[in-house]
């Protein structure tokens, strides 16, 4: 299990657009992808839109994302690389 944290910089957050972006990138991904937001209890499938978007992770916010499976290293990694540029 590989998990980083990413503070979100997009002006909205994790809303439409972002959100929409972000579900797309993880279904590309094998492994298993779920974010929450930093001291948040509730977590979602990071391969759902809606899911992600119930968080109400703003900008500023702080989200922690958990990969799991049997490609979790690389699949983390291109899922930072996405935040860093996206998100």
């Amino acid at each position: 299990m590989q998990v980083f944290e990413y503070t979100i910089t997009d002006p909205v957050g994790l809303h439409a657009r972002p959100a929409a972006n972000l579900s797309r990138m993880a279904a590309s991904l094998e492994s298993d992808v779920r974010v929450k937001k930093s001291g948040g209890e509730k977590d979602a499938d990071a391969k759902s839109m809606l899911a992600v978007m119930s968080l109400g992770v703003r900008s500023g916010d702080i989200a922690v994302f958990t990969v799991s499976g049997e490609r979790e290293g690389q699949d983390a990694t291109a899922l930072r690389e996405f935040c860093n540029a996206e998100l």
